[in-house]
This record gives structure tokens, sequence and C-alpha cells, in this order.
């Protein structure tokens, strides 16, 4: 039976490493100097972008007023995973970016 739990327990920790680290490719459709609700009483500008993954369009932002290095990435492929409310780019450089999700639609 001892023998049995040591591989399983491995092999259930390979698989949720694996499904932790997973990531997909999305599209930059566009940035946008938009203004949207950080609190319910409080409304800002930011740069927001919208990033096509599968059939699923994020609004995403960091709540800079200027365009980070993704501006000049629309239209292109890069790594994204999408973790609780936080979406993860990875740049042409290789840097990993986080953004918070304000909004998701479906692709047209």
């Amino acid at each position: 039976m001892n023998k049995l739990i040591l591989p399983l327990a491995m092999a259930m920790t390979f698989a949720i490493g694996a499904a932790a680290q997973s990531s997909d490719q999305g599209t930059i459709l566009k940035w946008d100097l938009e203004a949207y609700a950080k609190q319910k009483q409080q409304t800002q500008n930011a740069a927001v972008y919208y990033v096509q993954i599968g059939d699923q369009v994020f609004r995403a932002t960091q709540g800079n007023t200027k365009p980070g290095s993704l501006a000049s990435t629309v239209g292109k492929q890069l790594q994204c995973r999408v973790k609780k409310d936080n979406l993860y780019i990875t740049d042409e450089k290789g840097k990993q970016l986080k953004y918070s999700i304000i909004g998701v639609s479906k692709a047209q």
C-alpha cells in the first residue's frame, strides 16, 4: 500500500504544477485610454488593453494613463495566462506583466 501512495502523490503534484504553469496564446487586439471605476465613487482614466484568448476578449489594465510596452504589440500573439482576477502577459522581451481584468466578453 505504501509503495502505491508515493508514486500517486508524486503524480498528483506534477499534474497540479503543470496545470498552474499552463499558458495560452493571446492576441493583443487594441488598446485605448478609457475611464473605468476603480472604486464605486472614483472613476479614473487608464490605458486599457483588449486581449483575445480563445473565444474570450479580456479588458485589462495596470491603472496607468501611459500605455506600456504592449502598445507596440497590437495584432501580435503573446503568451498569456489568467489567474483569478489578473491577466499575466509575457512581452516580447520575455518579461511577465501583471494586469487587472476589468471586463470579459465573447469574441465576435
